[in-house]
């Protein structure tokens, strides 16, 4: 059951969306994953940069991501070292609808922010809603995407790579 309550917007620069939905599609039919860079105000999220990471289970890339612990680790400390924090998890679904699934529902963390690229119809149709966890579930955060400067991060190359190609079963 997804919950629809006046939530405060994620502010996601276009450049930025744009850039989630192509690291979503270069990684089909994988799930890509990455985390979101920012701020909180009092008017809502405010993402600088986002970051894409190695999806750490690749016996499931198809319908599950991980994030990689040290990877994550990185992005914190460079986010720490730009005065800005993680604020979110953003990943895709290859095959199905923006939608936090109860996998994702259960690993979500409350207060954060969960933008989801979806591939309804086998990637006919793609989509980007984001999500915030509240007490009683999944809650559809809108995304405005109001003009600001995306803050370029101090961060190991390895975090600009095209994605990694998905292994033959």
């Amino acid at each position: 059951m997804v919950l629809r309550f006046q939530t405060p917007p994620l502010y996601l620069p276009r450049c930025l969306a744009e850039r989630l939905e192509r690291w979503a599609e270069e990684a089909l039919p994988a799930e890509a994953c990455g985390l979101l860079v920012g701020e909180r105000a009092s008017d809502g999220v405010h993402v600088r940069e986002v970051v894409r990471l190695s999806n750490a289970a690749p016996a499931r890339a198809e319908d599950l991501f991980e994030l990689d612990p040290e990877e994550h680790l990185a992005v914190e400390q460079a986010a720490d070292a730009a005065g800005l924090e993680v604020i979110g998890v953003w990943h895709s679904h290859p095959d199905s609808a923006a939608r936090p699934s109860p996998t994702d529902t259960e690993r979500a963390w409350e207060g954060w922010s969960y933008p989801i690229v979806g591939f309804a119809a086998h990637g006919a149709r793609r989509e980007l809603r984001s999500w915030r966890i509240g007490p009683s579930g999944p809650v559809e955060e809108p995304i405005e995407h109001r003009a600001h400067q995306p803050r370029a991060l101090a961060l190991d190359p390895r975090f600009l790579r095209p994605a990694a190609p998905v292994p033959e079963r």
